[in-house]
């Protein structure tokens, strides 16, 4: 069921009533948003594209589209996109009736409207290490959204190059009402940037993910430096030559990659919170939540992170929900395949972990496949015969703090991708 009509009923319903003080209103649309499913009128995008294919779910038949893409299937993303797009156009069409309304009225003489987003989307952008449609990571993908103003004494057409944040519109819709803002807001006014004032709005904007991996971004007009504190990995990009993010330039610009880093660690020790405070609120948070999570090879966000290429799908009903992946075994000399399963927040605690895989209709499965589970205390390997299904969940280890399980394809024959549970135990 859509939101966006039931929500712009309510709020056209209320810009009807009496507004004898200024008002602020904060009007959100869950679309778009996964899975991608706009209403037919509004599927207008379509190509040749798998046209007759729509994404509605996760489960093997209304996320195949989903699975295809995982592979490589350049026309399902392509499909994906489209529809993403479709959903896109079908919100546009409840903002635009938002508008009328201010226009009709006459609030919009003294009305301002912002127009944003929480984030964007992967769209498979960068595969190798976030293989989803949906929105993970720091890269410009998910970080850069939209910051259209409109309204009165708003000039239009005009495109500003500053580079802002979201906690910069309050101070802006303050500033334009004429008030202060409020004196610990880090967030500053864009009236000045769009006014032609000469200063920046920020010298420095930051980004922070705690889902999945934990990252932290610090980007100034031109360069963008992501730290993955995990890992330790720097990733440095010039988002002006290379706006998609794809050249990582760390070892080429050390300079520049010094600087970044000095600016994000002076940032990190003025606004996170220690670390024991901080594992404390994912503790509370955690205890609050469900106890299991299962990553299936149908999921978003990827939960599942394939490397390598040449995999592939077939549907069984001995596997997890019918379906699975697998890949043939490494050649000598050939860097080896692997599937990750991954959930996202940080698993604090005790878990255990079990594993479910099938079969396949045909050819040689291996008998030994090399599994590692990886937690905050190091890894550990194990091995396991592919020959027999585990004909449901098998415990594969009782871990405490894990992070993630990993299957490479270095084995004597061919190897399955299926589900991984995550089941965290009583303290």
């Amino acid at each position: 069921e859509f939101q966006a009509p039931a929500a712009t009923e309510r709020i056209l319903k209320w810009l009807d009533a009496p507004h004898p003080k200024p008002f602020f209103l904060f009007a959100l649309y869950w679309e778009p948003h996964s899975p991608y499913n706009p209403p037919p009128e509004h599927d207008i995008f379509k190509t040749s594209a798998y046209p007759d294919v729509t994404n509605t779910g996760w489960d093997l038949l209304t996320g195949r589209l989903f699975r295809w893409a995982d592979l490589g299937d350049v026309n399902a993303i392509e499909r994906m996109t489209e529809l993403y797009d479709g959903k896109i156009h079908f919100v546009d069409s409840y903002v635009g009736k938002l508008l009328q309304k201010l226009r009709a009225s006459g609030l919009d003489r003294n009305t301002v409207v912002m127009l944003t987003s929480d984030h964007g989307e992967m769209l498979y952008s960068h595969p190798d290490d976030y293989l989803t449609f949906d929105h993970r990571s720091l890269y410009d993908q998910v970080m850069h959204v939209p910051g259209i103003l409109w309204g009165a004494n708003i000039p239009h057409g005009k495109t500003v190059k500053a580079i802002a944040q979201h906690i910069d519109i309050a101070p802006t819709f303050l500033a334009l009402a004429g008030l202060p803002a409020k004196p610990d807001a880090q967030g500053v006014s864009l009236a000045p940037a769009y006014q032609d004032k000469p200063r920046d709005v920020h010298q420095y904007v930051f980004g922070e993910q705690d889902v999945l991996e934990p990252l932290r971004s610090v980007r100034d007009q031109r360069y963008k430096l992501i730290l993955n504190l995990r890992t330790g990995k720097q990733q440095l990009f010039d988002d002006v030559a290379d706006p998609g993010e794809f050249k990582n330039l760390a070892q080429r610009e050390p300079a520049i990659t010094k600087k970044l880093s000095a600016v994000l660690d002076r940032w990190r020790r003025e606004n996170e919170p220690p670390a024991a405070e901080r594992n404390a609120r994912w503790l509370d948070a955690i205890r609050k939540s469900a106890p299991v999570t299962v990553i299936d090879e149908v999921t978003t966000g990827a939960h599942l992170q394939l490397t390598g290429g040449g995999w592939h799908r077939e549907d069984q009903k001995s596997n997890f929900n019918g379906g699975c992946f697998w890949a043939e075994p490494a050649h000598p000399g050939e860097a080896p395949r692997t599937a990750t399963w991954r959930v996202d927040n940080p698993m604090l605690g005790t878990y255990r972990i079990s594993i479910w895989y099938g079969g396949l209709q045909s050819g040689t499965l291996s008998s030994n496949t090399p599994f590692s589970i990886t937690s905050q205390h190091g890894s550990q390997p194990f091995t396991l015969d592919q020959t027999k299904p585990t004909n449901g969940w098998r415990v594969l280890a009782t871990v405490k703090d894990p992070i993630s399980v990993t299957l490479t394809n270095q084995a004597n024959g061919r190897v399955i991708v299926d589900a991984v549970k995550f089941e965290r135990l009583p303290d």
